[in-house]
This record gives C-alpha cells, structure tokens and sequence, in this order.
C-alpha cells in the first residue's frame, strides 16, 4: 500500500501535466488532499494527534485552494513542507534528543555523548537547509506568477 501510495505521489505531477486541460483544477485539488491524508494517516511513528492534526492542516489548505479554483495555491505545498521540516528540527533542537539523534536511535545506533553532539550540529544543518528551500520555493512561486502577492 505505501509504494502504491509513494508511486502516486511521483505520478501526481505528471497527471497533472497530461491531465489539466481535461479535468478541472478541483479535482486536482481533491485527489492531492486525499493522497497527502492518506500518506500521513498511514506514517506509523508518527502520534495520533500529530497524525489528525497534520490530516487537519491539509484539509484546511486543500479548502484553500479549493476556493480559489486554480492550481496556483498548490504550488506554495513544497514551502509549507519545507517550513514544516524546519519547524520539527527546531523543535526537536529545543526538545532533545534532535531529530538526527532519533532518526539514528531508531535504526539502532547506539549515540554516545561526542554522537549527541554530531547529531545536533548535522539537525542544524538540516534546518538552515529547510529553511532556504522554504524561501527558493517561495520565491519560484511568486517569480514565476503562479500565486501573486498584492
């Protein structure tokens, strides 16, 4: 089910490609809040509440884009992921063990205290990454006038 799932999402942009002058914008809209609830409702490590909350947040932007009927508002998905990426890094800086530190426990590394300290430096580094692919995805956005700023 989730390479079906993974399959899907590689396959979404090339369906809307071939797709878009055949269907409208909204069924695009609804076809990716269904795989992206469907994708997190399914990710096992995640919590519940994390899960529903995250399944909420997705409804509350897919309605979003929903209203405006364009696929414009979509395209602002990869800075929320990117955001949200920093978001959990940041979060898990403030809240140790970081999330490399987890991501390493979790394959069964054993982190010493010079690890700890390696895995929070290389948390950092994919923080700082996030957040720069939040803004050059945000810029591609607006450069490209797919969502205009006013």
């Amino acid at each position: 089910m989730r390479n079906l799932l993974a399959l899907a999402f590689i396959a979404f942009p090339l369906a809307v490609l071939l797709w878009l002058d055949h269907l409208p914008a909204n069924a695009f809209i609804a076809l990716f809040g269904l795989l992206a609830c469907v994708r997190l409702l399914l990710a096992d490590p995640l919590q519940v509440t994390v899960r529903v909350l995250g399944c909420l947040g997705i409804m509350v932007f897919c309605a979003l884009a929903w209203h405006q009927e364009q696929l414009g508002v979509l395209k602002i998905y990869p800075v929320l992921m990117s955001l949200g990426g920093a978001g959990y890094g940041i979060y898990t800086l403030l809240n140790p063990p970081s999330a490399i530190e987890r991501l390493a426990r979790a394959t069964g590394m054993v982190v010493d205290a010079a690890g700890e300290r390696y895995t929070r430096g290389v948390t950092w580094l994919w923080v700082t990454f996030f957040l720069l692919n939040a803004v050059v995805a945000a810029y591609t956005a607006v450069a490209t006038r797919i969502v205009r700023i006013r």
